[in-house]
């Protein structure tokens, strides 16, 4: 899900036991808290377990993939500063698309 606040962008992951979800590369600086559950996250070349209540500063660059070990919420924060609600230029702002994480 997706809401907003004055110059902020909020993304809302609900993740089911056993999902995987592979994320694009982050552009920017931000914030991302696990609410509720337990994940395993790979970035980096680092696998990190994250028990609920957390949050981390992820730097730019960064790129996740993520195991829902119990259901869980994730949210990341990101700087939003023309307002604007469109996803799509969103996600050309603080995204990019890196399919090198698919090569085995």
């Amino acid at each position: 899900t997706h809401e907003f606040a004055d110059q902020i962008y909020l993304r809302k992951m609900v993740l089911k036991k056993g999902i995987v979800v592979v994320g694009a590369k982050h552009n920017h600086k931000h914030i991302w808290f696990l609410l509720s559950g337990k994940v395993t996250i790979k970035e980096n070349n680092e696998i990190i377990t994250h028990i609920a209540p957390c949050y981390t500063i992820s730097k730019p660059g960064a790129q996740r993939i993520i195991h829902a070990d119990e259901d869980s919420i994730f949210v990341n924060i990101h700087k939003n500063p023309t307002n604007t609600t469109n996803i799509e230029d969103l996600e050309k702002e603080i995204v990019s698309f890196d399919f090198e994480i698919f090569k085995t």
